[in-house]
């Protein structure tokens, strides 16, 4: 359809009206929808501060701590002296000394020489060897079940 340029008369004539067009926004453009939506902000923003400082005043004071109820007669001054005071007691509820004592191998360790007559020749004979301890062992093992 097209529409003469002065004459409107069909199209007004075939569409309904749109259910918005006689609606009066609330704001003409976008600066004064933000003026408003900002004024509306504050008003909320005074309103729940009257709230809390309403309810802030009901509240009581805490009293005043002395840093002595905190400090003063405590068995320790570090966590560490009462984990080491843990440690002794665990070990002595054991039966073991207080402190542990590093015992060490102070024997002289073997060194890499050459062996020219091993037990075991080969690894083929080694793992042969192992097999038959295994089937040994089994065999045993069976036999205390039978």
């Amino acid at each position: 359809m097209f529409v003469d340029a002065e004459d409107y008369l069909p199209v007004t004539s075939t569409y309904p009206e749109h259910p918005l067009s006689k609606v009066n926004p609330n704001a003409r453009n976008i600066e004064e929808l933000k003026s408003k939506r900002l004024v509306e902000y504050k008003v909320d923003v005074d309103k729940k501060n009257g709230a809390f400082e309403a309810h802030r005043a009901s509240l009581t004071k805490p009293k005043s701590y002395v840093p002595s109820e905190f400090f003063g007669t405590n068995k320790y001054t570090s966590i560490n002296q009462r984990v080491d005071e843990e440690k002794r007691n665990a070990r002595k509820s054991v039966g073991l000394t207080e402190t542990m004592q590093d015992n060490k191998d102070n024997r002289e360790r073997p060194g890499l020489r050459y062996v020219s007559a091993p037990p075991v020749k080969s690894k083929q004979i080694l793992e042969q060897k192992r097999k038959a301890e295994a089937l040994n062992d089994l065999k045993k093992f069976e036999k205390n079940f039978e």
